[in-house]
């Protein structure tokens, strides 16, 4: 993240008195915010993102155990 979304977020918190997700969305839907190309706004798209995301965590908790018999 660059010194120029930081700031951005910085005066977003000062703005409302608190950053959450939904007043950051929220903003970068106006192209005019430097957000908005952080977010892919392209629904189908972002739905597969969001489910490629939730199949990497699950693979993650995933462990393999092998046991070598002789």
């Amino acid at each position: 993240m660059d010194q120029t979304v930081s700031d951005y977020l910085i005066a977003l918190y000062n703005r409302h008195g608190v950053l959450t997700p939904e007043a950051v969305v929220e903003d970068a839907r106006r192209k005019d915010s430097p957000l908005h190309d952080m977010f892919e706004w392209d629904v189908k798209k972002a739905a597969q993102a969001h489910w490629h995301e939730v199949a990497r965590q699950l693979i993650r908790n995933v462990r393999v155990k092998i046991v070598h018999e002789t």
